[in-house]
């Protein structure tokens, strides 16, 4: 079968994490090819079995075209994973509102587009933060960008901000987790729901992103026991099985609290366990077959 992993303009040839799945999918009669989404037309569709989103990691800088374009994709008549469906769901990070209160979560709140918040209302979100801190973030978004955290005494700096923000995006204001300084986030990475492997990633000294763009750093681990059954409570909230899924939590005192639910195209950390890319080309053709 001929399938395209679906990428972007900043990795037309694919990550380096990707690649080492293709050799394993040729074992199994499938062969990859990368599609560059912003240059992706019925012509350059032709041929293709399949699409897999892999890489598509400037969608935030263009989310209006990216979203005609998922659009535009209803109209293909082969199959995509994960689906359009729950890929548009996921895009706009106020979906984790949608896991409360069963799953464990950061205090949030949501707001719409051109919403002006007062500074009552971000005062009575500090006040209400276990920590006393923010983290301030456009609802879709990635890589950290244009995440801030702000201290409660930096009220007036908050404001100004989160209301720059809102001029043209939803923005999420979330309690902060202290423990992510010290713990980092764990990621445990699912293939059709059953657990592949999982890193712990570790933000650089005074950060609280942990994404190497900000000095993170990575390492495998064997995910704790209590993490895997968080993990794996949080999919069965999903309306259906995916391909593939990252969940991203931090290790409180309080228990495992989501961070992130990846389904649309996250880095699957494949190089981090030399098992994970078969697994991954294993869980395609099965999906696939």
């Amino acid at each position: 079968m001929n399938i395209a992993f679906v990428t972007s303009l900043e990795d037309p040839k694919l990550t380096s994490d990707d690649l080492l799945a293709i050799p394993l999918l040729k074992k199994y009669g499938h062969s990859v090819s990368p599609l560059i989404w912003e240059h992706s037309s019925k012509e350059n569709l032709k041929g293709i079995e399949a699409l897999i989103f892999r890489s598509c990691w400037n969608y935030h800088r263009n989310f209006k075209l990216f979203s005609k374009w998922l659009e535009d994709l209803k109209a293909i008549k082969i199959p995509i994973f994960n689906s359009l469906e729950i890929m548009k769901w996921n895009l706009n990070k106020k979906h984790i509102l949608e896991m409360a209160p069963d799953i464990n979560i950061p205090k949030s709140s949501h707001f719409k587009i051109k919403k002006s918040l007062t500074q009552l209302e971000l005062q009575s979100l500090f006040e209400s933060s276990g920590s006393h801190k923010l983290v301030i973030k456009p609802a879709v978004s990635l890589n950290g960008h244009d995440t801030f955290l702000f201290d409660r005494d930096e009220l007036p700096k908050a404001l100004t901000k989160t209301n720059e923000l809102l001029i043209d995006r939803e923005v999420l204001v979330q309690e902060f987790i202290p423990e992510i300084q010290t713990q980092g986030e764990v990621s445990l990475v699912y293939f059709n729901h059953q657990f592949s492997h999982a890193v712990r990633k570790i933000p650089a000294a005074g950060e609280f992103r942990v994404h190497s763009e900000y000095g993170g750093k990575r390492i495998a681990i064997e995910a704790s026991h209590e993490a895997r059954n968080y993990a794996e409570r949080l999919l069965k909230h999903l309306k259906e099985q995916t391909l593939f899924a990252r969940i991203d939590l931090v290790e409180a005192k309080t228990g495992p609290v989501l961070i992130e639910l990846e389904v649309t195209d996250p880095m699957l950390y494949l190089a981090s366990d030399s098992a994970a890319p078969e697994r991954f080309a294993r869980a395609i053709s099965e999906v696939l077959a």
